[in-house]
């Protein structure tokens, strides 16, 4: 059985979802099926690094054939709520990040083009909460 859409299904060729969207959904999937234990960490901070909307239901199934079951792409979902913290949401859109995340995002960027990112968040003599949500560690 094919699992994701491929030729003119494609969502990407469809104009469903970006290249990029279709990318990255294809990477939690990869992970999920080698490895979901040993790869949830790395793409928690991943997805703290990375300024992207959450996933959307809409997305996610546009990517698989008709024929995966609704259980397989239940667990999908469930993998995509322990990486981001949030809920895949039924929602035809693309739900934002919050402010405080965009901030982490930008301020990080920042740092890495100073070269400063390695060890420029414990000099900034921040909350310890708040130098670790620098560090993605929240």
């Amino acid at each position: 059985v094919e699992l994701l859409k491929r030729g003119p299904e494609c969502p990407v060729g469809n104009g469903l979802i970006t290249k990029e969207r279709h990318f990255l959904i294809l990477q939690i999937l990869d992970v999920f099926c080698r490895d979901p234990f040993g790869g949830l960490k790395a793409l928690q901070m991943l997805w703290r690094s990375i300024p992207d909307p959450f996933i959307a239901m809409d997305e996610l199934t546009s990517v698989f054939t008709e024929q995966q079951n609704s259980s397989f792409i239940e667990e999908i979902c469930n993998f995509i709520e322990e990486i981001t913290g949030e809920e895949v949401t039924e929602e035809r859109r693309c739900q934002p990040r919050k402010l405080k995340h965009n901030c982490r995002i930008v301020i990080r960027r920042a740092m890495s083009n100073n070269f400063q990112l390695s060890t420029g968040i414990s000099e900034l003599n921040l909350p310890p909460s708040l130098a670790a949500f620098l560090r993605l560690e929240h």
